[in-house]
């Protein structure tokens, strides 16, 4: 489900990138890329949380990402593979942008994330899907990196006092 936010931050992005030295086509291009590799990190999650036998009821899009309303309580350990699966897709999707890249011709380059050009849209989503997985990976409860975080820790600890350390850090 689409949180107006969303809605509005798509909008945004795409009012932003008019007029810059790319073509509109390779905007939408990109904006579209990077929006479906969100998607596609929610799903990931989604496809281990079925493997484990927890159905994700809903997950509510939001700017900064998705939240997964799940039929059941996770274990630690069932928390730890179902957050790990979303940075691990986004860094599959910056490897597969990265052949289509490669296979353009296009430089993955510093220079590339900094000059965007109708040329290197495959090398910006090399670059943007790094930052999903890196940006996810943060040990800042309930992202990906504080789920991670707090399943560890719920190894040793009551769920509890694993979840407010985790909120802490």
């Amino acid at each position: 489900r689409l949180h107006f936010s969303f809605v509005l931050a798509f909008g945004f992005l795409i009012v932003s990138g008019l007029g810059t030295s790319r073509s509109s086509a390779a905007y939408l291009l990109y904006v579209v890329g990077l929006l479906g590799s969100i998607l596609i990190h929610e799903i990931a999650h989604a496809l281990v949380s079925l493997s484990c036998q927890v159905k994700t009821l809903e997950v509510v899009m939001f700017p900064i990402g998705g939240v997964p309303r799940l039929s059941r309580a996770l274990r630690p350990m069932e928390e730890f593979w179902i957050a790990l699966a979303g940075p691990v897709a986004n860094l599959l999707l910056a490897g597969g942008f990265y052949l289509v890249a490669s296979k353009a011709n296009q430089a993955v380059s510093y220079s590339n994330l900094l000059t965007s050009t109708d040329g290197n849209v495959a090398a910006q989503l090399v670059f943007g899907n790094l930052a999903l997985a890196c940006f996810n990976l943060l040990p800042a409860f309930p992202m990906d990196g504080g789920r991670l975080f707090r399943a560890l820790l719920a190894l040793f600890r009551p769920e509890d006092e694993s979840t407010r350390i985790a909120a802490w850090a």
